[in-house]
């Protein structure tokens, strides 16, 4: 059983986080729990790392927010969505 952390903190609509839980329910099937500004996934057929970078960066895409955010791996066994910094 391998468990992933999502920090969601600089994600702050809300509309966007339960998205993003509907998402990856339907990609990873698994029911993610939302933990104050982190998201938990808890996977019993060992999905890989980037399998769940990928599923993220797929969702940031298809909310149309890939242009304002980005996924960042944070130490292991979690990532980061952190707003792009503006130039």
């Amino acid at each position: 059983m391998v468990s992933y952390n999502i920090d969601i903190s600089e994600l702050k609509d809300s509309e966007k986080v339960e998205g993003l839980t509907a998402f990856l329910e339907k990609e990873l099937g698994v029911k993610p729990l939302i933990e104050g500004k982190e998201i938990r996934i808890t996977t019993s057929n060992n999905v890989p790392r980037k399998e769940v970078k990928a599923v993220l960066k797929r969702y940031l895409h298809s909310a149309d927010i890939k242009e304002d955010f980005r996924v960042l791996s944070a130490p292991e066994p979690s990532f980061k969505i952190r707003k792009k910094p503006t130039p």
